[in-house]
This record gives structure tokens, sequence and C-alpha cells, in this order.
């Protein structure tokens, strides 16, 4: 049996990810934050340097991004 294919990024950035499911970052953002009124939330992986005052880099796994996809509503 051979592995399954991927037909994604196993890791999106906020904008990768609304580029790729043709909504903008600001709702994306809404979404993370579970603000979103039209969309479910998603959760999200934060990387951060070590000592930095910066927030760090958000990044959505294929999986976070999977989890979201179902939780939208079906027609």
């Amino acid at each position: 049996m051979s592995a399954p294919t991927i037909h994604g990024p196993l890791l999106m950035t906020v904008r990768q990810f609304a580029d790729l499911h043709g909504i903008g970052e600001t709702t994306v953002r809404e979404c993370i934050a579970g603000t979103s009124k039209s969309y479910p939330p998603l959760t999200v992986k934060r990387v951060k340097r070590k000592g930095s005052r910066t927030p760090g880099r958000l990044y959505i796994t294929a999986e976070q991004a999977a989890a979201w996809r179902a939780a939208l509503q079906d027609a």
C-alpha cells in the first residue's frame, strides 16, 4: 500500500491559506481570533524566536486547514 498523495502544502502562512481558500487575510485573522461571523474558528501554530519581543509568525498546518474546512456548514 502506498502513502496517500498530498494535494496541498503541509504548512501555510496566513496569506497562503487565504489565497488557497479564496478569502481575505483579514477574514483568516478573524477566524484565528474566533471573531468571524461567517466562518468557523481556525487554530494555528505560532513560531517565535526565544527572547524575541515580536509576536512571532503564524502557520497553518494541512491538518488544521482540513479541520477548518470540515467545520464549514454544508449547503
